[in-house]
């Protein structure tokens, strides 16, 4: 026991280390960005109630992110940017906390995939802290939902209940920052059956026990969407489900075309091209000099974190020795 809590301190602290090289760099620097300008302006003209107003045309959650982080901040954005850096590594560790429930025997797989996590450079808006609050607390519930989804599966009694309604409060939370984060629901369903396959055999079988083990949590994507469809006069277009399901009706082949496009488009980028055009397009920006001087700093750094965290897993426990990854158990 004190061997896994000495563990878990070790990679939390690794995990705040490294977020600390990427995101706190020039933090106290970081000022007002793009939508954070009327947002802070509003709230210091009208009061901090005056979000409830601003985000009811679309997303009305927010209000009860923002409003509280206004009064407790006062608009100052150090402490926004602080708390991003904080949500950020806080996203990573509930990642690396569910990837170590599906596969326990790949600790160290798990955790690199953590850290890259935490270092995937294709969101490029950390900076703008105040106006991404809501999508990185939302990410952050979404991974903590997922958790307690399947903590319940090995749970009995009053406990799998227990985390069953916490798994359906995160999972309604994290919706209720951002509606496009509703595809965490499909991963839901793929942990599902990834979890029915290791003990159902046969097609047939994995699906019906997968469909009967994800019907009670569909409560959370079904309720959200009664809500959101029925119940919530959504005033933004590009927010507006019943305008996209329109276009769907009208010209069913140009938009089932659109959608298609625009996923595969969307794949790439978040695979492969976020890990490069963000470097290319902001990272030789600047004079000569300064790029040459930027670079060789970034490559030491990069390289003092890796060679930190080579040596950090080496050391660590058994657990986080290589080993052939097993993915299937």
């Amino acid at each position: 026991m004190k061997s896994k809590l000495s563990l878990l301190f070790f990679i939390t602290l690794l995990f705040f280390v490294i977020g600390g090289i990427l995101y706190l760099p020039h933090i106290t620097s970081f000022g007002y960005y793009n939508d954070d300008w009327y947002s802070m302006y509003a709230a210091r003209v009208a009061g901090p109630g005056i979000f409830h107003e601003m985000y009811s045309i679309d997303r009305p959650g927010r209000a009860y992110v923002m409003q509280p982080l206004y009064i407790l901040f006062q608009g100052i954005p150090l402490y926004y940017n602080l708390l991003a850096f904080g949500l950020r590594v806080v996203g990573a560790l509930i990642l690396l906390w569910l990837l170590n429930i599906l596969w326990p025997k790949n600790s160290l797989q798990n955790t690199i995939s953590g850290l890259l996590f935490l270092a995937y450079p294709g969101f490029l808006n950390q900076p703008n802290a105040i106006d991404f609050q809501s999508h990185l607390i939302g990410i952050a519930l979404a991974f903590l939902s997922l958790v307690m989804m399947l903590k319940a599966f090995d749970a009995v009694g009053v406990k799998k209940w227990l985390l069953y309604l916490l798994a359906c409060l995160t999972g309604l939370a994290y919706l209720s920052q951002m509606e496009y984060y509703i595809g965490f629901e499909a991963v839901r369903l793929l942990l599902v059956v990834l979890i029915v396959s290791r003990t159902a055999r046969g097609l047939k079988p994995i699906a019906l026990t997968a469909f009967k083990s994800w019907l009670s949590y569909s409560i959370i994507p079904g309720l959200y969407l009664f809500w959101r469809v029925f119940l919530f006069d959504n005033q933004r277009n590009t927010t507006d489900l019943g305008m996209q399901l329109g276009q769907l009706i009208h010209e069913p082949v140009v938009t089932i075309y659109n959608w298609i496009l625009g996923f595969a488009q969307s794949l790439i980028n978040v695979l492969f091209l976020a890990w490069g055009v963000p470097l290319s397009q902001i990272g030789f920006s600047n004079s000569v000099s300064e790029n040459i001087r930027g670079f060789i700093v970034g490559i030491t750094v990069a390289i003092l974190a890796i060679a930190g965290i080579w040596y950090f897993l080496r050391i660590s426990n058994t657990k986080l020795k290589k080993t052939a990854p097993i993915w299937q158990v």
